[in-house]
């Protein structure tokens, strides 16, 4: 290569880093401080969703209890969440499936603790419609009576009002409306 062509090829990098430099932010001390936070931060997210899913509140309030500061908060979250990590209506889905699943709780229990979470009505509606129901709600109730009756002679007297009781507020904490206890209750004990 001849000294003409060298220092044309120079010169053009030379243009070219130069370009660059000035398309791209010079980072000050402060913004590369926040950096190493926010990176900092990420990592303990990721921690956190590789234990099970959460929702962008429940990350954005473990932060809170770490005292973070708000700017390194918001960057963090939004890394994650540019990183496809916090989808709040998959969350929602999938928090549904498995409490409907394993604890068999009623559709307003299960918007209640969605709400507690953080997520937005739309994707607690959203959740509650598509989330695989291959039975109802008084299915549920019924189920949940049958595991608690005891087995042999049906209870009477005394016995039968402290069982009927004790099913309803069972019931009454999971969530489901009086209509459907009462329901469940009375067409397993008859």
């Amino acid at each position: 290569m001849q000294s003409s062509q060298k220092t044309e090829v120079l010169d053009r990098l030379r243009a070219g880093s130069e370009r660059i430099l000035a398309a791209s932010p010079v980072i000050s001390a402060e913004g590369a401080a926040l950096d190493r936070q926010a990176v900092k931060e990420c990592r303990y997210l990721m921690r956190l969703l590789a234990l099970r899913k959460r929702s962008r509140a429940e990350l954005w309030d473990a932060l809170a209890a770490r005292e973070v500061p708000g700017p390194v908060r918001a960057e963090a979250l939004a890394r994650i969440e540019r990183a496809g990590l916090i989808d709040d209506a998959a969350f929602a889905t999938e928090w549904v499936q498995q409490r409907r699943r394993d604890k068999r709780l009623a559709d307003r229990e299960l918007a209640r603790e969605l709400r507690g979470r953080g997520v937005a009505e739309a994707d607690i509606t959203h959740a509650l419609r598509e989330a695989e129901e291959p039975e109802t709600e008084y299915e549920r109730a019924r189920e949940l009576v049958r595991k608690r009756l005891p087995g042999g002679a049906a209870p009477r007297g005394n016995e039968r009002k402290n069982l009927l009781r004790r099913l309803e507020a069972q019931l009454m904490r999971r969530g489901f409306s009086r209509e459907i206890t009462t329901s469940a209750i009375l067409s397993e004990l008859k």
